[in-house]
């Protein structure tokens, strides 16, 4: 059996700031950082990890970071765990104005993306198959991929495809900055069963980003 740790990244400064992220490189705030620490405590305590796989993007590295060092073990920086690329949106505030209507059909097609992006299509692909493969190479280790809500996402997503039952129970989960989400699966890569989804009660009253569409 395999268990699988999925962690959102600590607030960022694009967090912070309200402002759309995508693959742009931003940091973690100050109150990320500390978030990152206390979700290390929290997991070092609870899972017998024994791999560590972090988008290599500096606000899911530096959200590893603690736990690595707890643990004694080395971040696998892995670029197929990154956000979407939201191409020209990248960078810009939240309130700025967008092409609404583009912006609904690529959340919700998956086949047309903003100029310099990607479609969600893509994403789903890209997330999917490297999942596979880590699930592949680990079986019957405990693995934590740090990584963004847009990941987090096309990972539950596709369990809804083997479990759909479980998707008006997850459906509106928030995945807040630093939350946690569990699965288990059997070796042969399929879902067996899943523990907790956005999980954040050790980050006590430090909750940041709960909306929708956190890019």
């Amino acid at each position: 059996m395999i268990t699988l740790i999925l962690v959102r990244h600590g607030e960022s400064i694009a967090n912070l700031q309200l402002l759309r992220s995508g693959q742009t490189d931003f940091a973690l705030s100050e109150l990320g950082y500390r978030q990152a620490d206390m979700t290390a405590d929290y997991l070092k305590d609870t899972y017998p990890i024994d791999v560590i796989y972090a988008s290599d993007l500096s606000r899911t590295m530096a959200t590893a970071a603690p736990t690595a060092r707890a643990l004694g073990l080395e971040i696998r920086p892995d670029k197929e765990l990154r956000e979407i690329n939201a191409g020209i949106w990248e960078g810009i505030s939240r309130s700025a104005p967008i092409d609404m209507d583009l912006f609904q059909a690529w959340m919700n097609d998956g086949a047309v993306a903003p100029e310099g992006g990607e479609t969600h299509r893509h994403m789903r692909a890209r997330v999917n198959a490297e999942v596979d493969r880590i699930l592949a190479e680990n079986p019957g280790k405990c693995v934590a991929l740090f990584t963004h809500w847009g990941v987090i996402q096309k990972i539950i997503q596709r369990w809804w495809t083997e479990k759909p039952e479980l998707k008006e129970t997850y459906e509106k989960v928030p995945f807040c900055n630093s939350s946690v989400t569990v699965a288990e699966y059997h070796d042969n890569g399929t879902l067996a069963r899943i523990r907790c989804v956005g999980y954040a009660d050790h980050l006590g009253g430090m909750i940041t980003s709960t909306g929708k569409y956190q890019i």
